[in-house]
C-alpha cells in the first residue's frame, strides 16, 4: 500500500453523489477532492501532496541543515554523559549580518576584514 494514502481519506458512496466508475478521496490538509481510478494507481495524489500548499512538508521550502547539538544526559544513578542530538538549523542572513557586525566591535576588527581572502571564502 502506497504512503499517500496516510494523506487522503476516501469518500464513502453517501458522501459523494458524483461518484461514477472514479473513486474520490479527500485531502487531509486542504480538503480537495481527488478522483482516481484503482486500476491506475495513486499517481494524482501523490502530484498533489507535491503541490498541496498546506501539506506540513511544503509549508516552508527554505533550505535547512542537519547539525549535531551537544547534550549532557545525567542517569538516574548520578552518572552523566555528553550525546550528540540531531537538530534542524537554518541560515538566516539578517541573523549573519548582525553576528558579523558583533565581530567586528567587539573585537575590535578594522572593517576591511571583509575584504581579506579568509574572510571572502566564509
Amino acid at each position: 500500500m502506497s504512503y499517500v494514502w496516510d494523506h487522503f481519506k476516501e469518500i464513502s458512496d453517501s458522501n459523494n453523489e458524483a461518484k461514477s466508475e472514479k473513486d474520490v478521496v479527500e485531502c487531509n490538509y486542504c480538503g480537495k477532492f481527488i478522483t482516481y481510478k484503482p486500476s491506475y494507481g495513486t499517481s494524482g495524489m501523490k502530484n498533489h501532496i507535491a503541490r498541496c500548499k498546506r501539506f506540513p512538508a511544503n509549508l516552508n521550502r527554505k533550505q535547512k541543515l542537519v547539525d549535531f547539538e551537544s547534550r549532557t544526559i545525567t542517569s538516574p544513578g548520578g552518572t552523566s554523559k555528553i550525546v550528540q542530538v540531531p537538530t534542524c538549523w537554518q541560515l538566516n542572513q539578517d541573523n549573519c549580518r548582525k553576528a558579523l557586525a558583533r565581530m567586528l566591535i567587539v573585537d575590535g576588527l578594522l572593517f576591511v576584514f571583509v575584504e581579506h581572502e579568509g574572510f571572502r571564502y566564509f
